[in-house]
């Protein structure tokens, strides 16, 4: 398979969640997933981590308000074990993004990254926010829109990269 298959598999298995609930900490397609566990129970169902165990991560608790308090960009340091780190650009339609590739937002006025979501396409974006996880155009949704991107790239040929 491809590069350009593998890509386009892991996007459908992006968009199969659309529709689950936003519950912290769940990671259970249909039942409830928050922007967090949906990355990492992507990256699982497509093979591209495979120690679930060693992953916890992407899982800890943070409390509602953890990125106005931290220092450091958790989140993104969290994300880099899974995949490797291309860009920080503002979400506009021009923006080249590949199909597969984790994106982080700085939103709500944060200092730090706080929220995640898929590419399935630039620039549509899967992600998990209450009421439920969406597919949203993020070059038109007010939390992407004009904000800082960091993006990631699972199927990168780097030896960090486990997929």
């Amino acid at each position: 398979m491809d590069i350009t298959e593998r890509r386009a598999g892991f996007a459908a298995i992006c968009r199969e969640w659309v529709g689950t609930p936003y519950i912290r900490r769940g990671m259970i397609k249909g039942a409830g997933a928050d922007c967090a566990t949906l990355v990492l129970a992507c990256l699982i169902e497509h093979g591209c981590v495979t120690d679930v165990d060693g992953d916890e991560d992407l899982r800890q608790v943070f409390s509602d308000d953890w990125f106005v308090h931290s220092a450091v960009e958790e989140y993104q340091f969290r994300v880099m074990r899974h995949a490797r780190k291309l860009c920080e650009c503002v979400g506009y339609r021009t923006s080249k993004i590949d199909t597969g590739c984790i994106l982080l937002v700085r939103a709500a006025g944060s200092k730090r990254y706080n929220h995640a979501g898929l590419c399935v396409g630039w620039p549509r974006v899967v992600h998990a926010i209450a009421p439920a996880v969406e597919e949203i155009d993020a070059s038109r949704h007010p939390m992407w829109m004009n904000h800082e991107i960091a993006v990631f790239d699972p199927f990168s040929k780097s030896p960090l990269t486990k997929c």
